[in-house]
C-alpha cells in the first residue's frame, strides 16, 4: 500500500484506554477538514482506503470522493460518513488536545 497523506490532528477530549469513540467525537470537523495532497488519482466508492491513526488503530474504509493526484485532501471529504461514525475501541488512553499521527494509505 502506498502511503498517500501523513497529518497531526488534536484530539477533542479524553477517552480511555480499551475505551470506545467515533472519529465524528474524536477530532472536530475543523481537524477532520485539515489537508494533505494526494499523490494517486482517488477513485469514489473504488479506492480502497486504510486510515492509520496513533492510540486507535486502522479503520478501513472506501473514498467518497473523487480526487485527482496532486490535489489536497482531507478526512472529512475523503472518508464515508458511515465509516466515520463507526464505534472503534482505542488502544492506548487519549488526552483531550493531545496531538496524534494520522497516515492515509490506498
Amino acid at each position: 500500500m502506498a502511503v498517500i497523506g501523513k497529518i497531526e490532528m488534536q484530539a477533542g477530549r479524553d477517552v480511555a484506554a480499551n475505551g470506545e469513540t467515533r472519529l465524528l467525537d474524536l477530532f472536530s470537523f475543523s481537524e477532520r477538514s485539515k489537508p494533505f495532497v494526494t499523490d494517486v488519482d482517488i477513485k469514489k466508492d473504488e479506492t480502497k482506503l486504510k486510515v492509520h491513526v496513533d492510540k486507535v488503530g486502522i479503520l478501513e474504509t472506501t473514498a467518497d470522493l473523487n480526487i485527482p493526484k496532486g490535489f489536497n485532501a482531507n478526512l472529512a471529504t475523503l472518508m464515508k460518513w458511515a465509516d466515520e461514525s463507526k464505534t472503534v475501541k482505542v488502544l492506548k488512553a487519549i488526552k483531550k488536545d493531545e496531538s496524534l499521527a494520522v497516515m492515509v494509505e490506498v
